[in-house]
């Protein structure tokens, strides 16, 4: 089923993909550094859905525990920027970057540290990459860590047909243990429209 609610033009889709790649690539650098761990981060596919269809691509059942680290930004674009862990992988990536096992059901200060820390890099990394190429002034907010199902997550955002959500599903792939988690990028209308005409006069290679 098509779940798009804005559809791109081929040079739209490849260049902001682009854009997002070469984000999680500088966030992938970082982390390394972090562990000594050879770290591969990719987004396989974008598109933009609507609230319900967001929660449906999260979490189909709607019963799971999910952790998210959100960024608010202001400036060129107004809107904030999500990174959201399923809990199984939430665990795995805590107890890769900390070498320890951390019990799923677990909330301690570790963890949420932990998963602040790679959601800020991730995120920082991405609008940063879309900031600069772009040519644009954000400025961004304290990060913020939150785990709850996905209703409580998504409606920490109102339900307003007014905003546009990019959903960019990214694999982390960590010494062969495959991770996924979900880059949501949240975007005002008057931001979109905007991000969209700076993507179509900039010239991107995507080659």
């Amino acid at each position: 089923m098509n779940r798009a609610i804005l559809e791109l033009s081929e040079y739209q889709y490849d260049a902001l993909r682009e854009l997002i790649n070469i984000g999680v690539g500088k966030a992938a650098n970082i982390m390394h550094m972090m562990v000594n761990k050879h770290i591969v981060l990719r987004v396989p596919k974008i598109f933009f859905v609507d609230v319900e269809h967001l929660k449906g691509e999260i979490d189909p059942v709607g019963d799971e525990m999910l952790s998210s680290v959100n960024l608010p930004f202001r400036g060129n674009l107004s809107g904030s920027a999500r990174l959201i862990f399923p809990t199984d992988s939430a665990a795995k990536i805590v107890s890769i970057f900390t070498d320890e096992n951390v019990d799923e059901s677990e909330l301690d200060a570790i963890r949420v540290g932990t998963l602040s820390e790679i959601g800020n890099i991730v995120l920082n990394s991405l609008i940063g990459t879309v900031s600069n190429f772009l040519d644009l002034d954000l400025q961004y907010s304290i990060p913020v860590y939150f785990e709850g199902d996905v209703n409580q997550l998504v409606d920490q955002k109102p339900d307003d047909p007014s905003k546009y959500i990019l959903l960019a599903r990214t694999s982390f792939l960590i010494e062969e243990l495959e991770i996924t988690g979900d880059f949501v990028l949240f975007l005002e209308l008057g931001s979109m429209e905007k991000l969209l005409q700076l993507i179509d006069t900039f010239k991107f290679k995507t080659e």
